[in-house]
């Protein structure tokens, strides 16, 4: 990738990569624009031309659906409940094709006065707690996706496996090294063989530089999120005008 200054990026991100004493992203060729050290690595018009090269946007929100989100701006959990039990035009003829993300929302906060009412976030929980209790609710906004399955409770990614394992043999001369197993993750997103997404979680947040949040956002949760595009690309034959249109999704 040759930037308008001359510079060929890969070249820049090795040179930094020899540098690094412990494993970093850039040894997977991949670029944290979150990570100051990187942008460091390059001046301002090369960052700039680095951040808007093929950027995707995030897509909107319909507005009916951000309206329904926004009834839900309440001080109390009283208030919540009044907001939440009237009736809207969806629910007296509902469609799941059409109003499926409706009733996510419904269900989500309903679920969520419940633990408000019970005070658990108030208590000290182990993180499994949270993936029950709280992150179940992203696994279920995927029900209306048909195959498509949330894995949970540090699954293997099956991207990450077929990587680590690109190079096994069948036994000859001598025994085939052991299968190693793929990064696990709190979330893996998967239909069929190919995966889509991960996601990381933690029990307590420490700030937007905690350890735990640095190492999952910044190195493991990538790294998995890198073996699945890969995945990707070669499941549709790494057409190249295909390939630029892929993405995967990662929660922290």
């Amino acid at each position: 990738w040759s930037l308008r200054t001359g510079w060929t990026v890969e070249k820049i991100i090795f040179d930094f990569g020899m540098l690094c004493n412990h494993e970093h992203l850039v040894h997977s060729w991949t670029i944290d624009v979150g990570d100051r050290q990187i942008q460091n690595l390059f001046n301002s018009l090369e960052w700039n031309e680095i951040l808007t090269t093929n950027q995707k946007e995030l897509p909107s929100i319909p507005k009916d659906l951000l309206n329904y989100f926004n009834s839900f701006r309440k001080k109390s959990i009283l208030d919540l409940r009044k907001a939440l039990y009237t009736q809207q035009p969806w629910q007296v003829n509902y469609d799941p094709k059409v109003h499926f993300d409706l009733e996510w929302v419904y269900l989500s906060i309903l679920s969520l006065i419940k633990e408000y009412e019970a005070d658990t976030f108030k208590k000290p929980m182990l993180e499994v707690w949270y993936l029950v209790h709280c992150w179940s609710l992203i696994d279920k906004c995927f029900l209306n996706v048909k195959n498509l399955m949330v894995v949970r409770g540090e699954g293997m990614s099956l991207a990450s496996s077929n990587r680590k394992n690109e190079d096994r043999f069948v036994a000859a001369i001598s025994k085939p090294a052991r299968k190693c197993i793929g990064r696990k993750g709190d979330l893996v997103l998967r239909k069929s063989y190919i995966e889509f997404g991960g996601g990381e979680v933690g029990c307590k947040y420490e700030g937007k530089n905690g350890t735990k949040l640095l190492k999952e956002r910044g190195l493991k949760l990538p790294k998995m999120l890198r073996d699945m595009l890969m995945l990707l690309c070669e499941s549709i034959g790494n057409n190249d005008k295909k390939v630029r249109q892929l993405e995967v999704i990662g929660y922290v």
